[in-house]
């Protein structure tokens, strides 16, 4: 599960180059932008202790294959989507299924839905390739691309799906909305463990596979760790964007063999009137939680603890592969027709998390805009 804020941190925007200069590829420069938090008490990160699995050979899931690398005189294996680049250039396709979530909230009646988002999730670089140097590609693949220094032709392709609009009801003891006076627009706060239940229970009524990738879309949503109500106190909660998260069933008795669902849910945040016109965020959590489903899609990737780099001095100690939660405090930009930039997120390398010096990623990279100039340090 992605430890995402609900956007209350500083955003830094890489700026793509302009449309009149030619793509120069990984790393590129920064420039601020800083968006409201929440209307609500966000405390900031929190650490989710991991509850991944490793399939075996026979289970039923996406895509996937496995290494390890060695650190400090021990191994750590890692499970990523697709095929392992070492096997040369092969294409992996996963169906990502897009379903469009309408909540409607008991505790006031207030209903929160976009009739747009899937149309603006569908043009955005989650699922429309961009080019920054490396030759057209989908966000999750740039990131691997750059991390494991694939060969050319090497691409893990997610090709969505968008199915009819769930409406769900939120329980008052499950979730509120309020209005964002600085944003001017109205946000919902629900429990997370009540999200993920919901999850669970549309990819069952769904028939969605196991070897496809569920989308669920939240418009303007955020998700509590801990009681939604604790949003509203003086001790606070600690608010999430996004998460990705795996479903395990089958596999006793007489039942088929054993299915590991992978699955991504996001919030679709507006920030309304707090941003300028010319810079769309929404597509950020997204990005964040697809980039780390494709680097650790079974939460299963465990590693040197470490801590952020660009997400302030609160965040804790971690040792689970969540690449893009050390420099959440980083997204790029990406340019747009008509000047527009809509932001995406960043990611460090596996070669960060490994403690590898040099770096094995693309150029060196320890992060994808080239400002993580060193690997990942022990917690202090």
């Amino acid at each position: 599960m992605s430890r995402r804020l609900a956007l209350g941190l500083s955003v830094a925007l890489l700026l793509m180059a302009a449309p009149d200069a030619p793509a120069a590829g990984p790393p590129l420069r920064p420039v601020d932008v800083r968006p409201p938090g929440p209307p609500i008490n966000d405390l900031g990160p929190a650490r989710v202790e991991p509850a991944g699995v490793q399939p075996g050979p026979k289970v039923q899931t996406i895509p996937w294959w496995q290494s390890s690398f060695d650190h400090g005189g021990q191994t750590y294996r890692y499970a990523m989507v697709g095929t392992n680049p070492a096997d040369g250039a092969v294409t992996t396709t996963v169906k990502a299924k897009i379903v469009p979530l309408r909540l409607v909230f008991e505790s006031d009646g207030q209903v929160l839905y976009d009739p747009g988002m899937v149309a603006d999730v569908l043009a955005s670089p989650v699922f429309t390739p961009v080019d920054v140097g490396l030759g057209p590609t989908q966000w999750h693949d740039l990131y691997q691309r750059v991390s494991l220094a694939t060969p050319p032709g090497w691409q893990v392709n997610l090709q969505p799906e968008v199915l009819p609009t769930q409406t769900l009801t939120v329980p008052s003891d499950q979730g509120f909305t309020r209005f964002d006076d600085a944003t001017q627009r109205r946000v919902g706060v629900t429990n997370l463990e009540w999200v993920r239940r919901k999850n669970r229970q549309l990819i069952e009524a769904l028939h969605i596979s196991p070897r496809e990738l569920p989308v669920f879309l939240a418009d303007n949503t955020i998700a509590s760790l801990t009681s939604a109500a604790d949003c509203l106190t003086p001790e606070g909660c600690h608010a999430f964007a996004g998460l990705h998260d795996i479903m395990v069933s089958g596999g006793r008795g007489q039942q088929p063999p054993p299915q590991v669902h992978t699955l991504v849910w996001a919030t679709w945040r507006d920030f309304g009137v707090a941003l300028p016109p010319w810079l769309d965020i929404r597509s950020e959590p997204l990005s964040h939680e697809v980039v780390e489903w494709a680097a650790d899609p079974f939460l299963s990737n465990v590693v040197p603890q470490w801590e952020g780099v660009f997400i302030g001095p609160s965040h804790p100690c971690q040792d689970v592969m969540e690449v893009a939660d050390p420099v959440e405090g980083l997204p790029i930009g990406v340019n747009l027709p008509g000047g527009r930039v809509t932001a995406v997120t960043n990611a460090t390398t596996l070669s960060w998390f490994a403690r590898e010096s040099p770096s094995h990623a693309l150029a060196g990279l320890y992060d994808l805009t080239g400002l993580v100039t060193q690997p990942s340090q022990p917690c202090s």
